[in-house]
């Protein structure tokens, strides 16, 4: 946002000023001295005319004597701050009175500046031009929260549309593909196939394998489209995390016969879901994507890059790796570097990282070299930037 040094004074004109003052010599001062700036101008001679006028008035700035008669400036300047309509008006004290006691007693009824009589002209113009420069600011700064706050209001609901939308589409996709699959396990039952006519029983198995990746790849969109949903940030601990993640992993690495190291990992501030489905992902790829003749050896480690006040997180492996010059690739969604007979899958799993890395303020990269494995590398902040 701008400062009020940036806004011109060419720009004030047309601003309107509220002067309440009940003697007119003041007045017919502070008129001629406004009027050449370019101002609008109505003028009060009591505090209880001021309290009808400023409501229609709507003045950006209330120059306010204290010494009236009826009704004084402090509880004018009091009964203007309790009204919903006029609350926000900015008001200055225009006065003869100069202790420090109505100087205190001024700022606490709400006024935004104190000016004592007799004062120059110089000074009064540019204490009334700052304060209109920190209401154009603000009308600026209300006017883009208006803007920020519809577009926000477009985005949920578009957000909202979305998600009936791929869960209407799940079922109508996911329905047909059922279907699909248990007509095809019937048939072959019914026709009793067999050793008889391999031919038509590897048809059908070519069907059902044709639905098997159908159904994941459905999964794996609808796991996209949701992953733009931050349920809520809080204190996750990561080291206790990944053991979770390793835990629901510990079938396939038995099976691959793999090892995963874990070097002590730090607690950020995060969506817990979501940090699990990150761990799950690049764990998993490592121990997919591993070379034939060498169980996957993982290694997960963490450290504190102090000049940006993030933590570095690196998931290595000794897998297949890949050639650096398709590192723009593989966090696109269905992008595969690999053959799709060689490993199984359908190319969104970093597609899903990059984009919850993204919830999360931070950044996802990775290094590889082909046939001697990949070091993933997420930098995470270590606490969220607070919206209000």
């Amino acid at each position: 946002m701008k400062n009020p040094g940036n806004i011109s004074d060419e720009s004030l004109k047309g601003m309107k000023i509220l002067i309440v003052d009940d003697c007119p010599e003041n007045i017919s001062i502070i008129e001629k001295t406004l009027d050449q700036e370019g101002f609008v101008m109505a003028v009060s001679t009591s505090g209880v005319e001021a309290l009808n006028i400023a409501p229609k008035f709507m003045p950006d700035l209330i120059l306010l004597d204290i010494t009236m008669p009826g009704l004084n400036g402090f509880e004018t300047c009091q009964r203007l701050k309790a009204d919903i309509r006029t609350k926000n008006m900015p008001v200055i004290f225009l006065t003869a009175r100069a202790s420090i006691e109505d100087t205190i007693k001024g700022f606490e009824c709400g006024a935004v500046d104190y000016i004592q009589k007799p004062y120059q002209v110089e000074e009064v113009l540019v204490r009334v031009r700052t304060q209109l420069k920190m209401v154009s600011l603000l009308n600026h700064y209300q006017k883009f929260q208006d803007i920020l706050n519809e577009n926000m209001k477009d985005l949920q609901r578009s957000n909202s549309e979305l998600n009936q939308f791929a869960g209407m589409a799940s079922h109508d996709l996911q329905e047909p593909l059922r279907k699909i699959r248990y007509f095809s396990d019937k048939l072959e039952k019914f026709l009793n196939l067999g050793n008889e006519n391999p031919g038509a029983s590897k048809w059908l198995a070519k069907i059902r394998n044709s639905v098997d990746k159908m159904q994941s790849l459905i999964h794996s969109l609808l796991q996209l489209s949701k992953v733009g949903q931050i349920r809520s940030f809080e204190q996750v601990d990561l080291e206790e995390l990944v053991s979770e993640v390793l835990t629901d992993l510990e079938p396939r690495i038995r099976e691959k016969r793999g090892t995963v190291h874990v070097d002590s990992l730090p607690t950020v501030e995060a969506d817990r879901i979501q940090m699990r489905q990150l761990f799950q992902s690049l764990i998993s790829n490592s121990i997919k994507f591993h070379r034939k003749e060498e169980p996957p050896l993982i290694h997960i480690k963490a450290s504190l890059c102090k000049q940006s006040n993030m933590w570095k997180i690196t998931v290595q492996d000794n897998g297949v790796g890949f050639n650096e010059k398709h590192l723009s690739k593989i966090f696109k969604p269905f992008q595969r570097l690999c053959g799709k007979d060689e490993f199984e899958g359908n190319g969104m799993g970093t597609a899903i990282c990059h984009k919850i890395i993204e919830n999360h303020h931070g950044a996802i990269t990775a290094q590889s070299v082909p046939n001697q494995g990949s070091t993933f590398i997420v930098k995470l902040p270590k606490s969220q930037l607070k919206i209000q």
